[in-house]
């Protein structure tokens, strides 16, 4: 779902790129509320990320999210990149780049293969100010799952909060779960 770190930034690349036509193909369900929200970019649910359905689209380009081996077979005819969000068994690509030195490093590849993961402002973007606000944010862009927001993050965030003053809280983490 589109609240994912991986679905938000298969979005922010089609906002990053909007003079290009995209396909956005799921391998799993997808909400509707994630149809809109990738709007007016054509959505679907694949099963698998098979050779004919990607000539169907005949792409310029095919960037894969996490795609394993077990998901997709390699084609030849059209340049892949494979961005990987996190550790495990990926289909290979002509390039691969990961979204975090720390995952890069864990994966054994090098600090050039690093592709930050764009982030979108914030929808009230007139209330942040980068000049007067000193406060450091820590947040996770990761799916709302209880694997990934433990219940003990946020007493760990309200942890952090306390003991050192720059850190700004807010106790949004419950409401996901």
């Amino acid at each position: 779902q589109i609240a994912g770190g991986t679905a938000a930034c298969a979005w922010s690349l089609t906002q990053a790129l909007p003079q290009c036509r995209h396909t956005v193909a799921f391998l799993s369900s997808v909400s509707e509320a994630t149809r809109r929200t990738f709007s007016p970019h054509r959505v679907e649910s694949w099963a698998q990320c098979a050779q004919g359905r990607i000539e169907s689209l005949a792409p310029d380009l095919v960037i894969l999210h996490n795609v394993s081996s077990d998901q997709a077979t390699r084609w030849e005819d059209v340049f892949t990149i494979q961005y990987v969000h996190s550790a495990g068994r990926r289909l290979a690509a002509d390039h691969t780049v990961y979204c975090s030195r720390w995952l890069a490093e864990a994966c054994r590849a090098r600090d050039s293969s690093v592709l930050w993961q764009g982030v979108p402002r914030p929808g009230n973007a007139t209330s942040y100010d980068r000049h007067r606000n000193t406060r450091l944010r820590i947040g996770r862009l990761c799916t709302p799952t209880v694997r990934k927001w433990p219940a003990e993050l946020p007493e760990f965030y309200a942890y952090l909060a306390k003991l050192h003053s720059r850190i700004r809280s807010r106790q949004r983490i419950n409401s996901i779960l």
